[in-house]
């Protein structure tokens, strides 16, 4: 890795590591360490309209925010000494959309345990004008059938 550079430095110090692979100790870095090369190179990336590129950076930080769902605070603060103002407030927006974002699985299973729940469907009744039923179960595979279908599947 160039160490010129004084965040790649702070990476090889404080996220990388050696493992063995064969009879070779090989260099890696930690999630955390991967994390923050991929982040800090982003906004390069856009300058130069490299949207090839691009998108496999923010592939590979999706998956791993998913994945490991590491800390990010502090990636954020070795950042913020090496970007922009501007640059560091996109890249927390990108991460934070990504933290938020539920899967269709994750929704199907809440909703599925709000059904479950007696107290959850019956507080519907109150709410509806003498006379009209509602099933919140028929509501409940409506809603998995046109609207969770929309989200991502991961």
């Amino acid at each position: 890795m160039l160490t010129k550079n004084q965040l790649f430095k702070r990476v090889a110090e404080k996220f990388a590591t050696r493992h063995r692979f064969a009879e070779l100790a090989v260099p890696t870095v930690s999630v955390a360490g991967l994390l923050v090369l991929k982040l800090y190179a982003l906004p390069s990336l856009y300058r130069q309209f490299d949207w090839d590129r691009i998108y496999v950076y923010e592939s590979d930080i999706k998956l791993l925010l998913a994945r490991y769902q590491p800390d990010v605070g502090p990636l954020f603060k070795l950042l913020a000494r090496h970007l922009i103002p501007t640059d560091l407030l996109e890249i927390q927006k990108l991460v934070t959309e990504e933290q938020h974002r539920i899967t269709r699985l994750e929704f199907v299973s809440l909703l599925d345990a709000h059904l479950a729940d007696r107290g959850f469907c019956s507080d519907m009744n109150q709410l509806l004008r003498v006379g009209i039923a509602y099933d919140p179960n028929h509501a409940g595979e409506l809603v998995k059938a046109t609207l969770l279908s929309l989200l991502p599947e991961r």
